[in-house]
């Protein structure tokens, strides 16, 4: 069929599927210009090999759909930058590997059980996105050296051990639901910056972190994590959240992450606090409800940058005075804690939104203290 041919009956099927007009020009010469082409929502199943004849194209979304595989036109257009298939019915990747100038690729929420070796052809892949699949393994992403942002979560990966030992510019990475154990081969990442990890069944924190000197963000809920042992390697963290372990220790060193802003260790174990908390004297943000702590540190009273506090459901009896010098706290919170007595410093604290607080005393009656 000659080129005009197809691109009438690329126009032809477009009609025929309702897609609109503004997403698909109806004019072959406009048709053969167009850069960025819109699909999405069209409850399309499959797609005309004649979309080869579209070889401007520098973009295309085919999000929610009902695909089953990858469109054979895709192969022909070696211009293309940045691709989505995301909410599809995919279940393997073949047919991408002529897509040697990629630098975008979305396949999330499919049903991919593994990842084609023809992905290590994509030299220039900055971006990834394979959440939501049915991946047991990360074998096939080990050549994507160029990789930036790789997501990964939501699938069924056990093991990482070998498959990031080039991914030398990764920057973000999530790897959250998933059924890790240990954190081997995260160690070579040295350039990983934001990094999540929640919803699986890791029960440490390897040495291998002591290697990532540039990651700011960490997301360690909901793991099987006892101890926060190892976490003071990284000294350039400024969110750190490990809610919803089993930690009983919080280790000393977690007064080296002098650089941290936000700190949440809710739902946890924890039966004391160190006094190195009160190294982190940037912290804005500290959320530690729903543990064991009976008492605070003085050296709680560091924190002068702290905004909010949230120590609900605890075991404490009393604050210590230092409180009083947080000037900018604005919000405490102490419900479900065993206190009958607000130290004095506590008036100093103007910044505070609210002044009376609820307690339950010693034979869980309900009682209420106003900061005279």
């Amino acid at each position: 069929m000659k080129p005009n041919k197809k691109l009438q009956a690329i126009i032809n099927w477009a009609i025929e599927n309702n897609i609109p007009e503004e997403n698909f020009p109806r004019n072959t010469d406009k048709l053969k210009e167009i850069i960025v082409l819109n699909l999405n929502s069209l409850n399309l199943t499959s797609l005309p090999d004649e979309l080869e004849e579209l070889t401007q194209l520098l973009e295309i979304s085919l999000y929610k759909n009902k695909l089953k595989e990858i469109p054979h036109f895709l192969e022909k257009l070696v211009q293309l930058k940045k691709l989505n298939i995301d909410a599809n019915e995919l279940t393997e990747t073949k047919g991408l590997g002529s897509l040697t100038r990629l630098n975008d690729l979305s396949l999330k929420f499919n049903k991919i059980r593994n990842i084609s070796n023809c992905f290590g052809n994509m030299k220039e892949l900055e971006y990834l996105d394979l959440q939501g699949n049915n991946l047991t393994t990360t074998k096939g992403l080990s050549r994507l050296n160029k990789l930036m942002y790789l997501d990964l979560g939501i699938n069924n990966i056990s093991n990482i051990s070998n498959c990031f030992r080039k991914l030398k510019r990764l920057k973000t990475l999530f790897l959250h639901n998933n059924s890790l154990t240990n954190t081997k081969g995260l160690g070579k990442l040295t350039q990983l910056e934001f990094l999540v990890l929640d919803e699986n069944s890791i029960e440490e924190i390897s040495s291998c972190f002591g290697s990532l000197k540039q990651l700011e963000v960490l997301w360690f809920n909901g793991n099987n994590l006892k101890s926060t042992k190892g976490i003071g390697e990284l000294t350039q963290l400024k969110h750190l959240e490990l809610s919803s372990n089993n930690i009983s220790n919080v280790s000393d060193d977690i007064g080296n992450l002098t650089q941290l802003e936000y700190l949440m260790l809710c739902g946890n174990k924890i039966t004391r606090l160190p006094e190195s908390i009160g190294n982190l004297t940037q912290l804005n943000d500290f959320e530690s409800c729903g543990n064991d702590i009976s008492n605070i540190p003085e050296t709680i009273g560091n924190l002068t940058n702290l905004a909010s506090l949230d120590l609900n459901y605890n075991k404490i009896k009393y604050l210590p005075e230092s409180i009083g010098n947080m000037k900018n706290l604005k919000y405490l919170h102490l419900r479900g804690n065993r206190i009958t007595k607000l130290p004095k410093s506590m008036k100093n604290l103007t910044q505070l939104k609210h002044k009376r607080f609820s307690f339950v005393d010693e034979n869980d009656r309900p009682i209420s203290i106003t900061i005279e």
